[in-house]
C-alpha cells in the first residue's frame, strides 16, 4: 500500500506567501474603503471618491480569494495548484513586459514579484509536490 504523500516545505511556503498577501490586501483594501472621502487620500493616490470604493472592495475581494486558494492548496486540492500556475504564470509574463518596455519603479517592483512567480512555480510542480496533488485528488 501506497504511504500517504504528506505537505512538502514548498506548498506551506506558499501557504505563507499567500496568507501573507491577502492579509495586506485587506488592510489595503479596508484603508481605501475607510479613506476614500478623504480629500487627502484622492490626492495622495490621485483615485476619486468611487474609484477608492472599487479598489478597495477588489482588494477585499482578492483577500478573501487569496485565504481560500491557501486553504484548498494545503488540502491538497488540484484546482488550487492551477490557479496559481496560471496567476503565477501571467506574474511571470508582465515582468518579462514591463521590463523590456517601461522605466522606473514599476520595473523594478515587477521583476521581484516575476521573480517570487518562478519560485512559486517551481515549488508547485516539483516530483513531491505533483505526488501530494495527485494523491489528495483522488481520496
Amino acid at each position: 500500500m501506497l504511504q500517504p504523500q504528506e505537505r512538502t516545505t514548498g506548498i506551506l511556503v506558499i501557504q505563507v506567501l499567500l496568507i501573507v498577501q491577502a492579509i495586506f490586501d485587506l488592510i489595503g483594501g479596508l484603508t481605501y474603503l475607510g479613506n476614500r472621502n478623504d480629500l487627502d487620500t484622492q490626492a495622495q493616490t490621485g483615485m476619486t471618491s468611487t474609484e477608492l470604493s472599487g479598489a478597495g472592495f477588489v482588494l477585499v475581494f482578492a483577500a478573501f480569494f487569496f485565504f481560500w486558494v491557501s486553504y484548498d492548496l494545503g488540502r491538497g486540492k488540484r484546482a488550487a495548484q492551477w490557479i496559481l500556475t496560471v496567476i503565477a504564470t501571467l506574474h511571470v509574463i508582465a515582468a518579462i513586459w514591463v521590463a523590456f518596455d517601461h522605466d522606473g519603479t514599476a520595473r523594478n517592483d515587477l521583476a521581484g514579484q516575476g521573480i517570487i512567480a518562478i519560485l512559486v512555480l517551481i515549488l508547485l510542480h516539483t516530483h513531491a509536490a505533483d505526488r501530494f496533488f495527485n494523491q489528495r485528488g483522488y481520496t
